[in-house]
This record gives C-alpha cells, structure tokens and sequence, in this order.
C-alpha cells in the first residue's frame, strides 16, 4: 500500500496500523454521535419554540378579541427575557399586523407577510416558528417567532470536543503499542540482525534466538533451519569448485590441440564480409563457392580455377593478376577495388576484395582466403555528395557576392544619411545663432525698460518678459548643444538652479490675458 511506503521499518509500520484503526474507530463513533446530537438539537429547539410560541398565543388572546394593541406589545415585550429570541409578530386572521416585538441592538427588517402554514423552519443561523391562535375552536391570528439557531456552534464545539478526544485516544494506543509490539518486532529484529551478520561476514553458523512459541517462533526455527541448509550447500559448492578447477587442467591439454583450427578460423573472421572466398595456393578456386555464385551469377565450371576472375571488368582484369603474381611469390596479403558483375543488378558494382594467406611451416601459402565487400552503393554516395559540396561552394560565392554587393549599397546609403545628418546640424546651429543675436537685444531692451520708473503692474510684465527670453534663449542653447552631441563635442556643465525661481516664472511661458482664466493639469493630457 502507498500509505507505508515512507515507513521502511515494521515497528513504524505497526505503529501506523494501531493508529489508523483507532482513529478510523473513533471518527466513525465521533460522526454518528455528533449526527445523533444534532438530530436531537434540531427536535430540542422545535419544541423551544413550539412551546413559547403557546405562551405567546395564549397571552395574548384577550388582546386580540378586544383589539388592544397596546397590550399585545407589552406581552411580547416579555420575550426579550429569553436571549434566543430576535424578533416577533401577532397577526390578526385577516393578515394584518397586529402587534411586534424587535430585540434592542438587532437591525430593523421588513415584516413578512402573514404565513400560511404552521411549523418550524431552520434557516442558516435562524429559526423561524409559525403558529395559530386558536380560542373556542375560532381562529383569532398568528404568532411569527424568530429565534437564533445554534445547532451550528453546538456542533462545532462537538467537533472541537471529538478532535480532543481522537488525539488523546491516538496518543494513549501509541504509547501502548510502543509497549506490546516489541512480542512481534523483537524475534524479527532478531533474526535481521543474524542476516546482516551473515551477508557482512559469511559465516552460516550463526542462529536467531527464538522468544515465542507462536507462528513468530516457527518463522525464526525456519529461518535458522534455512541457514543451516545454505551452509551446507556451500560447502558442497566449494567441493564441486575443486572438482572443477581440476577438469579445467584437464582440458587445457584439449585446447593446445586446436589453436591451429581456431587460427584458421579467426583469420576468416577477419576477412569476412558479403561473400567469402576460399581459393588454392595459385590463387584458383579448387571447390564450391555458393555465395561467389549468388553475386556474380556464374556457375562451377566457369569460375573454377582462374575462370573466376573473369567477372571483373575487363579493364581491372590485369591489375588484379599482377596482385595475384606478386601475392603467390611471396605470401602477403593483398586489398583491391575493382568493379565486379553483379548478376541481380545487371551491372558492374564497385567492390573492395581482400586476400589473406594461410601459411605452413616451409613459409609457403597453402591456401587464401578472403572476402568480397559490395561498396558501390558507398562510393555513389561519396560522389553525391562530393557534386553537393560543389554546388553549395558555388551558392556560398553567390551569396558572398551579392552580400558585398548589399554592403557596398549600405555603406554608400550610410555615408548619405551621414551628409545628411551633418547638414541638419549645420542649419540648427545657424538658425540658433540667427536667432540668438536679436534675443540679446530683447533682453538687453528688457533689462533697461526694467530699471527704468514704472508701475508695479508694468514692472510684472516686464520681468515676465525677461524671463520668458531667458527660457527661449535656454530652448536655444539646448538646441546648440544637440548640434555639439551630433558633433561629439557637447561639454556638460553642473551649475545650480532655484526651484521656486523656477515654478513662478511657468505663467511667463505663455501669453497672458486679463480676461482668459489659466487651469494647470496634472498629469498633462496626451495629444
């Protein structure tokens, strides 16, 4: 099961069982009880109500006959003595209200309309209970309760209750299974620490100690029963090891005799590959060649002897017998790539053919033996991509040539925007100083109307002027300086500033009018 997964010793894995069923037990007690309890609450509060609302009826009959207002009032002011009561009403048969009674501190709400049937009904954390009064068999009016509904809050102190309950009872099986599972746990502690003795030491001597007679105690006399079977077993082993040491000397003998066999065959391993070939110490093939056969289509009497090498090409037929000539004369081996036919594809195939030597004692070849490998589906595939390297060098020189090109347009459109650039620098500082030089005179015509004798609203204004000059005259020596940043020669200077200085001389930027209110917005809209 995935809930003991984390729990690697049996102590902790019977520890979680106690707990789980004790607490499966008691949340299954604690739910049918608190069920129990609630179905009980509902039925007391039913009856609560049921029964103050007969008082109510019944005090208040004679208020009803004789349609005395004020004195159904006063008889439900009474129930401001039970604290579980909120509100209340008296209607008269025909529906109307009669009389109402609202707990102090409650908030006011809408009268309902006069019920038409009687009963309790439970609302979230409301009562409500509805009930006729009847005199002499005459239906003089209703009563409406509404009452505060705490099945809710008993039921979470219940809750509150059990939980208690649930943890105290987990925590008391813990202790006591603490105490009781050591009859289970310590046999097989027992008998994992003799396991892990043996498998540390081997040694298969060692025996569990048994402490019950019960099924615990047949499991620990089995186990040491085990142990003693695999000692045994073991030394048996070691016996038939012996034993078998012993023949392995034996056959070593055996195999001395065949390295020669096994010599031959490795050297056929080596050369092999599609088709195996086994020819005579003059290079002719002297038995059955069914794999020769199969590829190049030629039946025994044709590549018997030399016939064989007639399915080359005529063109390599002489390299490969001058291969042979100077293979028979001294023992060497030999490799060749030749085109040879190939009866399924009717055509010539390209193959790499290697011949190996087998030599006896006098250094002369006894025979040859080789294989035949088929790679001219290899080479065709080197040619293409030998013609693929072609084409792609030639779109990379295209390519290359047509991106000078692009750079050689870039960089005259570069040395363009270049001119450009410096042409428009040129006009911003021209137009700068242009402008600059009469902007002096205003301000120097500014400075002198200011000191001479004017009114104070005429002082203002002239300030106004200076000031609104001074900020142009800035706009233009910024425009300056952009000039200097295009030019790489802009210097930046820290000199200090008034903010204040700043702030009053804002209204100057823009043309006053004594009839024109100005609104300043923040944050400024976006046009």
């Amino acid at each position: 099961m995935k809930l003991f997964e984390g729990f690697h010793s049996i102590r902790s894995k019977m520890m979680l069982m106690v707990l789980v069923a004790n607490c499966c037990a008691l949340l299954l007690a604690g739910g049918a009880l608190m069920y129990d309890e609630a179905q009980e609450s509902k039925e007391t509060l039913a009856n609560a109500l049921q029964t103050q609302a007969d008082i109510v009826g019944r005090s208040i009959v004679a208020a009803l006959q004789f349609g005395d207002n004020r004195a159904a009032t006063e008889n439900l002011a009474l129930l401001g003595a039970e604290p579980s009561i909120l509100e209340a009403a008296v209607y008269t048969s025909k529906g109307a209200l009669f009389a109402r009674y609202q707990r102090p501190g409650e908030h006011a709400k809408a009268v309902p309309p006069m019920p038409d049937a009687e009963g309790v009904r439970l609302d979230g954390a409301l009562a409500y209970q509805t009930k006729r009064i009847v005199s002499n068999h005459e239906v003089l009016g209703w009563v409406y309760l509404v009452a505060r509904n705490n099945i809710s809050q008993r039921m979470w102190d219940y809750f509150l209750v059990l939980c208690a309950a649930v943890l105290g009872s987990m925590a008391l099986a813990l202790a006591i299974a603490s105490r009781l599972q050591q009859w289970i746990t310590k046999p097989l502690l027992s008998m994992t620490d003799v396991a892990r003795q043996v498998m540390e030491e081997r040694n298969f001597t060692l025996r569990a100690d048994k402490y019950t007679d019960d099924e615990v105690g047949y499991l620990v006399d089995a186990f040491n029963d085990m142990l003693a079977e695999i000692g045994r077993r073991t030394d048996d082993l070691e016996a038939s090891k012996l034993d078998l040491e012993r023949e392995i000397s034996e056959r070593r003998d055996i195999q001395k005799s065949l390295q020669m066999s096994e010599l031959r065959n490795r050297s056929l391993v080596s050369a092999m590959s599609t088709v195996i070939l086994n020819c005579g110490p003059g290079g002719g093939f002297v038995n059955e060649q069914p794999s020769w056969q199969s590829y190049t289509g030629q039946n025994k009497e044709a590549y018997l002897g030399v016939g064989w090498r007639q399915a080359f090409h005529p063109d390599d037929q002489p390299t490969l017998d001058r291969a042979w000539s100077l293979a028979i004369n001294r023992p060497e081996s030999f490799e060749l790539e030749l085109r040879l036919w190939h009866a399924a594809y009717d055509r010539y195939r390209v193959v790499i053919i290697r011949m190996v030597p087998l030599t006896s004692d006098d250094g002369h070849a006894s025979e040859w033996v080789g294989a035949m490998r088929d790679v001219d589906d290899r080479r065709a595939a080197e040619r293409e991509v030998m013609q693929l390297n072609e084409a792609l060098e030639q779109r990379v020189q295209e390519r290359t040539a047509q991106l000078e090109q692009a750079n050689g347009e870039l960089v005259a459109r570069t040395e363009e925007a270049e001119s450009a650039n410096r042409a428009k620098a040129d006009f911003l500082a021209n137009m700068s100083h242009e402008i600059r030089t009469p902007m002096n005179a205003v301000l120097g015509l500014a400075y002198l109307l200011e000191q001479g004798p004017l009114d104070h609203d005429s002082l203002d204004l002239v300030r106004k002027i200076r000031g609104a000059g001074r900020s142009l005259q800035s706009i233009i020596n910024d425009i300056l300086d952009f000039s200097k940043i295009e030019a790489n020669r802009l210097e930046i200077e820290h000199a200090p500033f008034t903010l204040d200085e700043v702030l009053n001389n804002l209204p100057s930027w823009a043309p006053m009018s004594a009839t024109r209110t100005w609104k300043w917005r923040w944050p400024p809209r976006r046009i």
